[in-house]
């Protein structure tokens, strides 16, 4: 019995559907929406502006949306604990459509750093997966 090595494009349906799975745990991390806020008080101003922001991409941030809260939608402010009465806090964000959009930004930067980073994540799992499998499959 003669053993006919493969040829070089040719892969495991194991390496195949490792490779989906980690695709889509990428995707999954660059679609994730993380909410974070902070305050600004305008020079000479006697008032805070809140802004919640919400960004989304992996290993970089590649959008982020800026959403200016209202003042009626704060209570006023409590020394001891400074969330308590705010509509929205870290565990509950503001919903999409909330009111006074401010702006939203892209970035061409981030979203090449992530498309570099997926390709190297996915080509080196390939490639030691492949190994494993051929190493394994040597008679």
């Amino acid at each position: 019995m003669s053993f006919r090595r493969r040829k070089f494009w040719q892969i495991h349906l194991s390496t195949v559907l490792l490779v989906i799975v980690a695709c889509g745990g990428l995707v999954h991390v660059n679609f994730r929406e993380v909410w974070s806020w902070s305050e600004w008080r305008p020079h000479g101003a006697s008032y805070k502006e809140t802004y919640w922001h919400l960004e989304r991409g992996w290993p970089a941030t590649i959008q982020r949306d800026h959403y200016k809260v209202d003042e009626y939608e704060a209570a006023p402010l409590d020394l001891n604990d400074p969330l308590k009465g705010l509509r929205y806090s870290p565990s509950n964000p503001p919903p999409k459509d909330i009111t006074g959009k401010h702006y939203s930004d892209w970035s061409d930067t981030g979203f090449a750093i992530n498309i570099v980073t997926a390709l190297v994540i996915l080509v080196v799992l390939t490639l030691v997966s492949e190994n494993a499998v051929r190493r394994r499959s040597k008679p």
